[in-house]
């Protein structure tokens, strides 16, 4: 009698392969169903890779074509912190002194802030946060007596979830936030209480608030040549959001790390046509 083995052994291997072929299938389908799905709700479903990041700084070298062709400069800070921690800003301000106001909600960093920039004579300095009305406002913070790396500590906002592990990445830093009252004023309060008219540069280190801000600039008619704000933070409808009005008011604009530059085009600095247009 002949040996059925190799054969068994040919039909399992086969009915195998029809069996993954049909998973894979199965498989393939259904992901171009569950798409399909999500992007009627406007979702996508992407494998994750994790993708290195080391960015490129570009505000130098946009400040400094912009100081070639008009040395008229004035910035705005907003959420200056202590005038060294994570601060895009700083190198530029000694380097050119340049003239401009530093605007920090917190009266320990503002205080560290001032003597940061005591050699700046063209600097000004404000104590207050930049809220949707003027008077006062609590907003939350890092205690300064944490003990975390100074760059948390650095962090506050209007929303106490924001100061959370998930958002921050620093185990069990809610324990050390705590609720304070600051002085508050809108943008376009500040701007009328400082007489300031014009600004070059406006930039924005208001964490999950940051897009906000930029709205009210725009809608109070704001059009700095020069808009760099933190954009990490803010939920994704409001970055696109936020990008959308940039776009309707003329600007180009870069995501370069954990921010955002967007550059404006005038007749007095020459810029590249944003792609497509």
């Amino acid at each position: 009698m002949s040996d059925e083995r190799p054969f068994l052994a040919d039909r399992a291997s086969s009915a195998a392969g029809a069996t993954i072929a049909a998973v894979g299938h199965i498989s393939a389908k259904l992901k171009r169903w569950m798409k399909s799905g999500l992007h009627r709700v406007g979702y996508d479903l992407v494998r994750y890779v994790e993708i290195p990041e080391r960015p490129f700084q570009v505000l130098p070298y946009i400040v400094a074509e912009q100081l070639e062709n008009d040395p008229i400069f004035f910035f705005v800070q907003i959420g200056a912190h202590d005038g060294q921690v994570n601060d895009s800003l700083r190198a530029l301000v000694l380097q050119y002194g340049l003239p401009g106001l530093f605007v920090e909600q917190l009266a320990d960093h503002f205080e560290r802030l001032r003597a940061s920039y005591a050699n700046q004579p063209s600097a000004a300095f404000e104590c207050c946060a930049i809220g949707r009305n003027d008077g006062e406002a609590n907003i939350y913070r890092v205690r300064a007596d944490a003990p975390l790396p100074r760059w948390v500590l650095a962090i506050a906002s209007f929303n106490r979830d924001h100061l959370s592990e998930a958002n921050i990445g620093v185990p069990d830093v809610e324990k050390y936030v705590e609720e304070v009252n600051v002085p508050c004023l809108t943008l376009s309060s500040l701007l009328r209480k400082r007489g300031i008219q014009s600004v070059t540069l406006l930039d924005i280190n208001a964490e999950d608030f940051s897009c906000e801000i930029v709205r009210m600039a725009l809608e109070a008619g704001l059009r700095p040549p020069l808009i760099n704000y933190a954009s990490r933070h803010p939920i994704p409808g409001d970055r696109a959001d936020c990008k959308k009005r940039l776009m309707n008011a003329g600007y180009c604009f870069i995501d370069i790390g954990a921010e955002t530059l967007a550059v404006r085009r005038s007749g007095d600095v020459e810029i590249p046509q944003c792609p497509g247009e």
